[in-house]
């Protein structure tokens, strides 16, 4: 489900690549640098899910032909 920049982005937030919630802040980050990363990470999320529901779309109508 996740997009290569938001696998990088988790992991420059400390976080675990795989994980699907958003991680806390590290210790000794900025206040600054942490919303900033998290606001790219929720819009990179958000990317991805853009292109899911399509992709989901278009799997359940190849299902809907099969027997």
């Amino acid at each position: 489900m996740f997009n290569r920049r938001a696998r990088k982005l988790r992991l420059s937030l400390g976080s675990d690549p795989a994980d699907d919630e958003y991680p806390d802040k590290p210790p000794r980050m900025r206040w600054a640098t942490y919303n900033r990363l998290l606001n790219k990470l929720r819009a990179a999320d958000g990317v991805a899910e853009e292109r899911l529901v399509p992709a989901a779309r278009a799997w359940a109508i190849m299902d809907q032909g099969r027997p």
